[in-house]
């Protein structure tokens, strides 16, 4: 079920029962101009709901003299950009649409804060596509019955703790399309009852212990098409009853394994579109009820590693397609998954699939192998002949498999050859190609190289380390940073200078041997960084040195002042591999700064690797600086007395025209209260409205309230 319906109302007056409703509401007052007005049956609430619709009505401004019983305002796509005054009095609305209209805070027109106090049977409330910035605690105070808030595609970049305070009926939360760049988790305590809350489309990286730990109710969480790059593994730990988690579209390396397993009830996972290298054994394991699983889009999987899926009684359909670089799904990937009905490969890279994986499955009925390059020999032979019989599996779009190699099959259709006569029952092994010939890594990183081999007979593989054949590893042999998983997978973890070296894997049956070697050079890590753009608040970096894939640092930051042994760096965020600019902002102007670098040894203690001094842009000047020697103005710059004179002069001439200035607008002011209080005036709405924290800075504003009869003039 979709979080929003795509239409709340139909334009026929319909009831339950499909009678048409002819009664005419409102009964003795005129409908607002531009609007209609009627009694109408909302599918959302299923019962019929006196209704104004003022959509695209060209109003700049809340409609005046609504009927105090109505039930249902849409004045969606309009250039509202107030809220009404306190006077609003619409007890019986249950529902209310501003979406795509101009609003940029939730105040009113004369700033009372608490400005949806009168509409206390509210249950449905769509502020999408505005232009909201940051939500204040009790914005939404005596919404006491809301049910559904939808707040997607506005400029929200941060709540206060307490925002979605007094909400207890809230089921859904909708904050997608914003600009959060973290989830604090104060944000939603007192939310008892909320069941669905999405967060796709901002602009998240990490997701720490606690981000959810209130939200015991949750059932549906999306957090796909976000930054996210690590996931704590006890992040979930609140959420026993989720259902629904979507986390494609981020910039996650491998499965969260260990958040995961905390999630009992969960039933549908998508990870999808993220830079995942291999699903690894027990990746997805023992979650009982999960019924479906999409692994897609993967730009950089190459491998589904056996026991991936495992303990999965309630497993129904497995996406595994459009994947263009996975080579290999073991033959034992599917472990205890009974009732898998559907697992879908097309549109991979795999030229073999070995028949163990669909002997896993037998309650299969439908998959998908097209689009890969199958290379048509005594490994796929098994396929031909269940292709040729009849049976429970339906094959979709069979006669689009294609054999790829060997040449005399190439571009044949796999469903035109002869098992028994085009196919061999044997073969030499065939190393698949998992790993590059040659790879650079950095002190203390970490590597892993899969191998895997198909023939008949089956091959044995035996890893080797040395030039010219070198010596084997052998599985018992204890190695401090060297690990051999199923005698297939060989792991290097916190490589040093002595790793730089060739390793080879080596596939062997009674027919032939097959090799393939890499060399791994190990490199001292070097990032440089480099001044991007500067604002009086902001600094934008960006940095090269890094090769690694997998490398994530951290960025600091502190003032530079005469004490500046006492200064400690702050944190301002994390770096991900995919990410090649970062933004730090909230900077105080015209101030110098040392911005660095650094990475987790292998001790876990911070490195600096790339330190940078930069001078914000003054107040005043708000144009970006492109170069980094044009931004960091030490004092060993100013080269002689002369040039500080100069400095000084210019500004103590600024000072004396800020003084200026001020002394200006104060004879104006007084001037115009004179005039006021000769006229007998006093303080009207709009002085009042000028005096107030937030004051009305545009002329179109000016106007709007000027047309809804606030007094104007001196």
């Amino acid at each position: 079920m979709p979080l929003w319906p795509s239409s709340d109302f139909h334009a026929s007056n319909v009831v339950n029962d499909g009678a048409v409703d002819e009664g005419k509401w409102p009964v003795g007052r005129c409908c607002p101009r531009g609007c209609q007005c009627g009694v109408r049956y909302s599918e959302r609430f299923r019962e019929l709901l006196k209704t104004v619709d003022c959509f695209n009505a060209g109003l700049q401004a809340f409609p005046e003299n609504l009927p105090s019983d109505t039930q249902a305002l849409l004045l969606r796509h309009n250039g509202i950009r107030l809220l009404p005054g306190a006077e609003l009095w619409l007890p019986d609305l249950v529902q209310l649409d501003l979406s795509h209209n101009r609003l940029n805070a939730l105040v009113s027109q004369d700033f009372h804060e608490h400005v949806f106090d009168g509409m206390y049977n509210l249950r449905s409330l769509d502020l999408s596509s505005n232009e909201l910035r940051r939500l204040c605690l009790n914005d939404f105070r005596g919404l006491f019955n809301l049910e559904e808030l939808n707040l997607a595609d506005n400029r929200i970049s941060s709540a206060a703790d307490g925002a979605f305070h007094g909400l207890l009926k809230l089921e859904t939360l909708r904050l997608s399309g914003n600009r959060f760049t973290f989830v604090q988790a104060g944000w939603f305590d007192n939310l008892p009852a909320l069941r669905s809350l999405a967060l796709n489309r901002n602009y998240l990286t990490l997701l720490t212990a606690d981000n959810f730990r209130s939200l015991s109710q949750l059932v549906s969480l999306d957090l796909s098409k976000n930054r996210i790059f690590r996931i704590h593994d006890t992040a979930f730990n609140s959420l026993n009853r989720l259902d629904v988690l979507r986390l494609s579209g981020n910039t996650l390396v491998s499965v969260p394994r260990r958040a995961l397993h905390a999630l009992r009830q969960l039933r549908s996972i998508n990870l999808s579109q993220n830079p995942i290298f291999r699903i690894q054994t027990d990746d997805l394991a023992d979650l009982p009820q999960l019924r479906d699983v999409n692994f897609s889009a993967m730009q950089r999987l190459r491998l589904v590693d056996r026991g991936a899926f495992k303990n999965l009684p309630n497993l129904l359909v497995v996406d595994l397609h459009d994947n263009p670089y996975l080579g290999y799904v073991d033959r034992l990937a599917f472990v205890n998954t009974p009732a898998v009905s559907h697992l879908f490969l097309h549109n991979n890279n795999l030229t073999v699939l070995e028949s163990d994986v669909l002997d896993a499955l037998p309650a299969l009925q439908e998959m998908s192998l097209y689009g890969n390059p199958i290379r048509c020999d005594c490994n796929v032979r098994w396929l031909r002949q269940r292709l040729s019989k009849p049976g429970t599996v339906v094959y979709h779009e069979a006669d689009r498999i294609v054999c790829d190699s060997p040449m005399e099959h190439k571009y044949k259709q796999f469903t035109s050859l002869n098992p028994d006569t085009d196919l061999p029952s044997s073969c030499a092994p065939r190393i698949l190609y998992m790993f590059d010939p040659t790879n650079k890594r950095a002190v203390s990183e970490s590597i892993t190289y899969d191998c895997r081999a198909v023939g008949e007979p089956r091959p044995k593989i035996q890893w080797f380390v040395g030039v010219d054949g070198g010596r084997p590893i052998e599985p018992s042999v204890y190695h401090p940073r060297r690990r051999l998983v199923n005698g297939q997978t060989l792991s290097l973890d916190k490589l040093q200078a002595d790793d730089t070296n060739t390793y080879t894997c080596v596939a062997e049956n009674p027919i032939s041997t097959a090799k393939s070697s890499t060399t791994l050079q190990i490199t001292t890590l070097q990032v440089r960084l480099h001044i991007s753009t500067v604002t009086p608040t902001t600094v934008t970096i960006t940095w090269n040195g890094s090769s690694s894939d997998s490398t994530v640092f951290q960025i600091f930051y502190r003032p530079v002042t005469s004490q500046q042994q006492k200064q400690q760096h702050q944190y301002a965020g994390t770096v991900t591999p995919a990410m090649h600019t970062y933004t730090v902002h909230n900077l105080r102007p015209n101030t110098m700064y040392d911005l660095c670098m650094a990475v987790e040894d292998s001790d876990d203690v911070m490195v600096n690797l790339s330190c940078k001094r930069v001078g914000t842009e003054p107040l005043q000047s708000q144009q970006s600086v492109e170069h980094s020697d044009r931004l960091v103005i030490e004092p060993s710059s100013l080269k002689n007395r002369n040039e500080r004179a100069t400095l000084a002069a210019v500004l103590g001439a600024f000072a004396c025209s800020i003084i200026l200035l001020c002394l200006v607008a104060v004879a104006v002011s007084g001037y115009r209260a004179i005039q006021r209080r000769q006229a007998g005036q006093a303080f009207s709405r709009l002085s009042d409205l000028f005096s107030a924290k937030n004051a009305v800075a545009s002329l179109e504003q000016l106007a709007t309230l000027k047309a809804n009869g606030y007094t104007i003039g001196s």
